[in-house]
């Protein structure tokens, strides 16, 4: 089956309830705008495709061409775009730019593994770790598929880098310390937010919101109860000082009376 892909789908309406590109026409990974150009359409194969027919709507209209095509919606449109090991530099914030939209990370993900035998497959899973962070992580975890190796290493200490690498950057760390569950990997990540305060984008003050909520608060009691830490008062200001700064001291009721034996 003959459909359109590419920068073309995404400024296609979809039926799923995704933003693709339709009111956003420059290159979001880079600082530099494109137009979309109609003349001539980006039609790939789906027999070609690992994906098949999955995510190709039917009865499209495009501009400048009569009658009616078969669509990528906008999640075949990024799979499409990590099948190609040329193109996962041009879909950096996808998450936010073009699906936005939380609902179909399941099912996403569920296709996203299909490229498991793939040679790039380690740079579609740190790709999709970047842009997913811990919901990426978690979904590898109950499937047994391991997560690779930090992007920077564990060496990196992310200094010099923009503010959306400093952010993936801060995923790996957050994921570090969900594989390691070690309070070594959280004061890392602790330190690094507070040296780069100035830095924090809103996107990554949310990043961190999450990761406290979802993957320290609950069960930080008992990672300072049974791990060894040298100063374990300096990592409690930290998670105190960092939980103020992304406001979530009030909605998770942390405070410093909370952790008073560690003060």
């Amino acid at each position: 089956m003959k459909y359109i892909s590419g920068y073309q789908a995404l400024h296609l309406k979809s039926s799923l309830k995704t933003s693709g590109l339709i009111s956003d026409f420059h290159y979001f990974g880079h600082s530099d705008r494109i137009s979309v150009r109609w003349d001539e359409l980006n039609l790939q194969e789906s027999e070609n495709s690992i994906f098949g027919d999955y995510g190709i709507e039917k009865n499209h209209h495009v501009p400048k061409h009569e009658g009616e095509y078969f669509v990528a919606n906008h999640c075949r449109v990024l799979l499409d775009f990590l099948a190609d090991s040329n193109s996962l530099n041009n879909i950096l914030g996808a998450r936010y730019y073009i699906i936005d939209n939380d609902e179909y990370n399941e099912e996403l993900f569920s296709k996203v593994v299909e490229l498991k035998a793939f040679p790039h497959w380690e740079m579609v899973n740190k790709f999709m770790g970047l842009e997913y962070g811990l919901d990426w992580l978690n979904f590898l975890m109950l499937k047994g598929i391991q997560w690779p190796n930090s992007v920077w290493g564990r060496g990196s200490d992310g200094e010099g880098l923009p503010s959306d690498s400093f952010r993936e950057y801060l995923r790996v760390l957050a994921c570090d310390f969900v594989l390691s569950m070690n309070l070594c990997d959280l004061e890392l990540y602790l330190s690094k937010i507070i040296e780069k305060e100035a830095e924090l984008t809103p996107g990554t003050y949310k990043d961190i919101r999450y990761f406290l909520s979802e993957s320290v608060l609950d069960h930080i009691d008992y990672y300072l109860l049974t791990q060894p830490l040298n100063n374990k008062r300096k990592l409690i200001k930290a998670l105190t000082g960092v939980c103020r700064l992304v406001g979530l001291i009030y909605k998770t009721q942390v405070t410093d009376e909370k952790w008073r034996i560690y003060l």
